[in-house]
């Protein structure tokens, strides 16, 4: 295989590696978690109490989960275990985890949805983003956006659109 040279072969590598890898936790939280596994494993049997994985939760969530809803996340997918493995922790960290990311990322799109649609434009985009910072925002800017998200001028732009977006250009 070729190395790319163009700019939108690197960037349909990219997308291509980052598809392959949306539904895993990154690295650094996958370390974090293990750590704090093997830190609450003190008799190294495998498994943690509930009230660890609790607390390796938190963790994961920013610490923004109530008590209820750490129990909700656990009890929807483990149900009513008395102890947790480690594909456990991490099976229920990465539904928080991207949970969470879907919600600041629809709370991000509200800055560039002004009619309040749950979409927006590239358009709408370039005009927030004149206005809102010093740099000024090109074309070719707004074309290099479209291809990382996979969109054109014409479609709509979602919250998942801007995840993508944020995935790839932090990656």
């Amino acid at each position: 295989m070729h190395s790319p040279n163009s700019f939108r072969e690197q960037n349909t590598l990219k997308k291509k590696i980052k598809e392959d890898n949306t539904n895993s936790l990154p690295e650094r939280i996958l370390n974090d978690i293990k750590d704090a596994f093997d830190y609450f494993d003190e008799d190294k049997a495998g498994y943690v109490s509930i009230s660890h994985l609790k607390a390796i939760l938190q963790y994961v969530g920013g610490g923004r989960l109530s008590r209820r809803e750490l129990e909700a996340y656990i009890s929807s997918m483990l149900g009513t275990p008395l102890r947790a493995k480690l594909s456990d922790v991490q099976e229920v960290a990465n539904r928080i985890w991207h949970d969470s990311r879907e919600s600041e990322f629809k709370e991000l799109l509200k800055v560039f949805d002004r009619r309040d649609k749950g979409e927006t434009t590239i358009e709408e985009m370039k005009n927030i983003l004149q206005s809102r910072i010093v740099v000024p925002v090109t074309e070719e800017d707004m074309e290099e956006m479209m291809d990382l998200m996979g969109v054109d001028s014409e479609t709509p732009i979602s919250s998942g659109d801007l995840a993508k977006l944020e995935s790839l250009l932090s990656g």
